[in-house]
């Protein structure tokens, strides 16, 4: 019986999209239906996804002929969805063989709603760094900062009513407020066993920007206070140039 819907959204990712997806067939755990929604890609991103849903009938591939974004492309995917955990990989990270297994194993034996883990950040120019969130993060917790990376989230679709991307800025992180604000937690599995492709100019490498878009998701999404806001943008700051100067 298959147990995990895979959640891949894609946009011009030929150059990356084929190793991600072999990262997933290659899980020791078979269980799995791996949806890929091809977000208007005008390059072979879907001759690509076509190729491989044509040998192996798990993958499923959604075509969305205009460009919607990261949020209303994994909600298409998560909406086709048919199992009842639910994670997520984009078209450029990668997973080790024995992610899932570890990761369900965990779920199951400790009856959990939501799961996160330790993960490395890689580029092509030698960047090799490891990301080692805390064991348990509550809503609190988050307020302040955000540790858990949207490729190692495990969530149960059986126990969390509504799981919709909100169509915000940090589209991954409002969604796990909006689990966590209703009394959930999230937990560290074992193990270290995805990797997260830190593109040129992405997001996660401006931080002002950063910053901007922390202040929408409390504003609009937390809907917390104007001194709520203004101290936990202060938390965010300081935790941001402790990390950078202690690495």
């Amino acid at each position: 019986m298959s147990l995990v819907s895979v959640i891949m959204p894609a946009h011009n990712a030929d150059a990356t999209i084929a190793e991600s997806i072999e990262s997933v067939l290659n899980q020791s755990f078979p269980d799995f239906e791996l949806i890929i929604c091809d977000d208007g890609s005008t390059d072979n991103t879907n001759a690509i996804i076509k190729k491989y849903s044509d040998i192996d009938k798990r993958i499923i591939l959604i075509e969305s002929f205009m460009s919607r974004g990261a949020a209303e492309t994994r909600n298409l995917c998560i909406l086709k969805s048919r199992f009842k955990f639910i994670c997520f990989l984009d078209s450029d990270d990668l997973w080790e063989k024995d992610k899932l297994a570890s990761q369900v194993s965990f779920m199951q034996e400790n009856n959990l709603a939501m799961t996160h883990g330790k993960y490395k950040m890689f580029d092509g120019g030698g960047l090799n760094k490891k990301i080692i969130p805390p064991k348990v993060i509550s809503y609190s917790d988050l307020l302040r900062k955000c540790d858990i990376g949207c490729l190692t989230v495990m969530l149960d679709s059986e126990k969390i009513d509504s799981i919709r991307f909100p169509n915000v800025v940090k589209e991954d992180y409002a969604l796990w407020l909006l689990i966590m604000r209703n009394g959930f937690s999230s937990y560290l599995y074992p193990g270290c066993e995805a990797y997260y492709r830190r593109r040129a100019g992405s997001v996660s490498s401006s931080k002002i920007k950063e910053i901007k878009k922390q202040l929408h998701v409390l504003k609009y999404v937390a809907d917390i206070s104007f001194s709520k806001r203004c101290f936990y943008i202060l938390t965010y700051c300081v935790n941001g140039c402790i990390k950078h100067f202690y690495h």
